[in-house]
């Protein structure tokens, strides 16, 4: 097992909205357990400033195995086995 390093903040931007808030996945260097977070711009960008995070993008995030979250509850039919809950 590795040691995690709590000072290693990774940030996965979900999706920047029309209305100016950012859903965004935040993790203290562990890609196996993501907190689904909302913030508005402004409060992200402050957010990622202070935790010192790194945002990594599809490319870096791609082997990372895909999951089904709270952004996906929006959309019913986004679940991995193509059903609701």
């Amino acid at each position: 097992m590795n040691e995690v390093d709590p000072a290693k903040h990774l940030v996965r931007v979900i999706e920047q909205r029309s209305d100016g808030f950012v859903e965004f996945e935040f993790s203290l260097d562990e890609t196996d357990l993501w907190v689904e977070m909302i913030m508005d711009g402004p409060a992200f960008a402050d957010f990622c400033a202070a935790n010192h995070a790194t945002v990594i993008g599809e490319a870096t995030a791609s082997h990372v195995p895909p999951h089904w979250g709270m952004h996906d509850a929006r959309t019913w039919g986004s679940h991995p086995r193509g059903t609701a809950l």
